[in-house]
């Protein structure tokens, strides 16, 4: 044995998210994008007046793989508008059927 993992090939998966979201989920999904694995759409946090419809635009414009929001923004510390209403833009997403491959 030579100690290293063989490469695998994953399916790329699609993340709707912020850009007022935490260091930690910022850096972890960079790193997926680095590495193709991962496309994520940054929906800009500010400004917070019109956020909530372009965030329901950018859920409802294609097939997405994981939707993150943070209930509150970490670059201006406050609080999504109406948190209810962009939980359920991703609820109507549809849901996809695994892909071939996948665990």
């Amino acid at each position: 044995m030579t100690g290293r993992c063989k490469a695998r090939t994953w399916p790329q998966r699609r993340y709707l998210s912020t850009d007022a979201e935490f260091h930690t989920f910022g850096r972890q999904v960079a790193r997926l994008e680095e590495d193709g694995m991962a496309i994520c759409t940054y929906v800009a946090a500010e400004p917070c007046a019109t956020f909530p419809g372009r965030f329901q635009e950018a859920a409802a414009n294609g097939r997405l793989d994981l939707v993150f929001l943070s209930q509150v923004f970490y670059t201006s510390v406050r609080g999504a508008q109406s948190p209810h209403e962009l939980s359920s833009a991703a609820s109507r997403l549809s849901p996809q059927p695994p892909e071939p491959g996948l665990p």
